[in-house]
């Protein structure tokens, strides 16, 4: 889903990243739908005690995938992906002090590799940035493209581990399935895509235009759809059964196969 995206905020220069969401939300309820048509799940009845449960956590669920999209549209993918990983670092301390528990000494370890890389992997970016003459406004201005992507990843880092903790929160304190975090996470969140496109995305005919909606892209955004359903249930279903940190480290499992094919298709971007 990641390289989807990437290929369509860069390669097709779509920019209507609410509009986005909210066709992958769709898609995500359609096919809960049409599970529960052929008797594969049930979906709970939609009440306003839910509603007000569940709506916290959409909004973080919104917020986590908008940053997300944001940074994918100033950053490479492999830089997008190894800043993610500082994800699991605050997710760990999240859990420790709002859950209760401790980091061992070996997560520690793990956590200093993390972010050794990261600056690794941002080193030209970061000289640059300090060798710019104590931030002259026009050097600033030169690289302003870039530094919004750092500002994007680091507060889609803040939003998902929000979002980790409070939605393995919420399913331990209740009984909610995997398939009811699911349907009221992507229903509720449409409301809030749908103000924000309208608020926020840019609907003149001259942006239309520029965005280049042909085939290519809305099949690419059908299939992110897709992705997205899948990564959703998955992702719920694991936060239920392991611990949130855990959960964040087995995320971070795909970043390796997910930057080399950033390398790949994306190398010139």
């Amino acid at each position: 889903m990641t390289i989807i995206n990437k290929w369509v905020v860069t390669r097709y220069g779509f920019n209507l990243n609410f509009f986005m969401l909210i066709i992958q939300l769709l898609i995500s309820i359609a096919i809960l739908h049409i599970f529960e048509i052929f008797k594969v799940i049930s979906l709970p009845k939609f009440t306003f005690s839910m509603v007000k449960q569940w709506f916290p956590i959409s909004f973080l669920f919104i917020t986590m995938i908008y940053t997300s999209s944001k940074a994918l549209q100033f950053l490479s993918i492999p830089i997008y992906t190894i800043f993610k990983n500082f994800t699991i670092i605050i997710t760990a301390y999240g859990e420790a002090f709002f859950m209760g528990g401790s980091v061992s000494k070996l997560a520690l370890l793990s956590f200093f590799m993390m972010i050794l890389s990261s600056l690794m992997i941002a080193w030209d970016d970061l000289y640059s940035l300090l060798s710019g003459l104590w931030f002259r406004r026009s050097f600033l201005l030169d690289h302003s493209f870039l530094y919004y992507g750092y500002l994007w990843i680091i507060t889609n880092c803040i939003c998902s581990s929000a979002y980790v903790l409070e939605t393995r929160k919420k399913i331990k304190s209740g009984h909610f399935t995997d398939f009811d975090s699911m349907f009221y996470s992507n229903l509720l969140g449409i409301p809030i895509l749908i103000i924000c496109t309208l608020t926020m995305d840019d609907w003149s005919s001259q942006n239309i235009t520029l965005n280049k909606i042909n085939i290519i892209p809305i099949i690419s955004i059908l299939l992110s759809g897709i992705f997205s359903a899948g990564i959703g249930y998955t992702s719920l279903w694991c936060i239920r059964v392991t611990s949130s940190t855990t959960y964040s480290m087995i995320g971070a499992l795909n970043k390796l196969p997910v930057s080399i094919t950033g390398l790949v298709f994306f190398i010139h971007l």
